[in-house]
């Protein structure tokens, strides 16, 4: 499943480096969570929301 997430996060950075068009993209996954790569001035950043990420 990490392996599947892992290749979205590629495939969507791509995705963002070829085209300055898309801003954003987004991934919801079966457990509840998201996984979103995004553009923030000259920066591509990855954000993972998911349980285990959660703080304590």
């Amino acid at each position: 499943m990490e392996r599947d997430y892992l290749e979205w996060i590629n495939k969507a950075y791509r995705t963002l480096v070829d085209n300055q068009e898309v801003p954003k993209m987004e991934m919801k996954t079966p457990d509840g969570g998201k996984i979103s790569v995004y553009r923030v001035g000259d920066v591509i950043r990855t954000d993972i929301k998911r349980e285990e990420t959660k703080r304590k």
